[in-house]
């Protein structure tokens, strides 16, 4: 009975740490886009001059930081929807046992994560088949 309540209770403040991970980043990305260019015009008033060099620095880091958020989420919906077609023709030509049956999920989940399906393909046909069953396949000359 300990043991489970110690591994209950370690899983529990897994979740509520990473709960709080997310609160404090989603508070700080909303305060940042209500009140980002206040904070900015505060900054380039009190801190740096508009004709500075830190202003002009943080003027190009600021271009260069749009640029590569506007490409990673270009990306991801570049990817999303090669996932959705990649996906959609491998179960039109899926054996039944084989097909995903929350295509639309999957395809969502790879566009949001970039991750690749052959990692989760290798994992299910291993899972489903016995480690004696595999054979090494070799090519001989």
């Amino acid at each position: 009975m300990s043991k489970i309540l110690t591994s209950t209770g370690g899983y529990l403040s897994a979740i509520v740490v990473g709960l709080l991970h997310v609160f404090i980043a989603l508070a700080i990305a909303f305060y940042l886009l209500r009140d980002g260019q206040r904070l900015a015009n505060w900054f380039t008033s009190h801190i740096s001059k508009s004709d500075s060099a830190t202003h002009a620095f943080l003027e190009a880091v600021d271009t260069d930081l749009q640029t590569i958020y506007f490409g990673n989420i270009l990306n991801a919906f570049v990817v999303a929807i090669i996932a959705s077609i990649t996906y959609t023709a491998l179960n039109a030509i899926a054996p039944p046992g084989l097909a995903y049956s929350s295509n639309c999920f999957v395809r969502a989940i790879n566009g949001a994560c970039k991750s690749s399906s052959s990692g989760w393909n290798e994992t299910r046909l291993r899972s489903s088949r016995s480690l004696s069953s595999w054979r090494r396949i070799s090519i001989r000359p």
